[in-house]
């Protein structure tokens, strides 16, 4: 009943949408002392299936609608009468609905304006001339004639004791995936046996680049890589040469590289600039 109440709102907000304000204002039912507007409607909802439009457009449509309306508006006055509005769980669902909204749309405008200084940033910070990206590739030619495409796997540990005891345990002869699925912090891989995916040397994070640069394919880092997620014990799963690629076809590859650097670079300039502190012992369960 109530997805069918919802989906008539619908189709009444797209039918009236375009009338005038005059028109908006119209009362279209009264349920004693209270009324129903096309404002009250357009208000709520702004869009509506297109494949409603026909049926809106008749007579009968429109007043099956506002029948269907109407009962709900009842049923709505009859429950404030009951003073079902004062009750303690329904005031406390309410405003459990409130702050989430809330949350929302300071989430939304959090990420509108980050997404718009980003695109700033493309203009200045971050904008790569062809010159830079042509000089890339002359610099780093060997890379993109034989270029290596590597599959990586890793647990990740919250603290170093805890990394080095799953190094013991590997040493000891204990399946990797399976002490990924049981011991590893990431949610995202730990049911794969950790399996992070394949990369380009490029595309890697500082840290693991250096640690699994001449490591042979089947092999883990006895030594934990530590990053600002924790600790990870790396294995290099496997390891291929790629045909070669040309300039014009490395293009977007190199600039996104380029890119990513100057990015990581600014983000840890700007953190000393605005004194940064992290307290990731608070994300610890209490």
């Amino acid at each position: 009943m109530r997805k069918y109440i919802g989906c008539f709102l619908l189709i009444f907000t797209f039918a009236f949408a375009g009338c005038g304000k005059k028109q908006e204002k119209k009362v279209v039912a009264r349920i004693g002392s209270e009324k129903i507007t096309l404002e009250d409607v357009a208000s709520k909802i702004r869009s509506a299936p297109l494949s409603y439009q026909e049926y809106l457009s008749t007579e009968p449509g429109r007043r099956q609608f506002l029948d269907i309306l109407m009962r709900q508006k009842i049923m709505l006055v009859l429950a404030k009468k009951s003073n079902l509005h004062k009750r303690k769980d329904i005031l406390t669902s309410v405003e459990e609905f409130k702050q989430d909204y809330k949350n929302k749309v300071r989430q939304f405008e959090e990420e509108r304006l980050i997404e718009e200084y980003l695109k700033e940033m493309e203009k200045t910070e971050l904008n790569v001339p062809d010159s830079e990206i042509e000089q890339y590739y002359k610099d780093n030619k060997k890379d993109f004639d034989r270029p290596v495409e590597i599959r990586l796997s890793h647990i990740l540990l919250s603290s170093l004791p805890d990394a080095e005891e799953v190094v013991r345990k590997l040493k000891k002869g204990t399946d990797f995936e399976t002490l990924a699925k049981e011991a590893s912090l990431d949610p995202a891989t730990s049911s794969r046996g950790g399996d992070l995916g394949t990369f380009k040397p490029a595309e890697l994070l500082p840290e693991f680049s250096g640690a699994v640069k001449d490591m042979p394919v089947g092999k883990f880092s006895e030594k934990p890589v530590h990053t600002a997620c924790g600790y990870h014990v790396l294995r290099k799963t496997s390891q291929k040469i790629l045909p070669a690629v040309s300039a014009e076809n490395a293009r977007n590859e190199i600039k996104r590289i380029i890119i990513k650097d100057r990015f990581d670079k600014w983000i840890e300039k700007q953190k000393e600039l605005l004194k940064v502190r992290v307290y990731p012992e608070e994300l610890e369960a209490k």
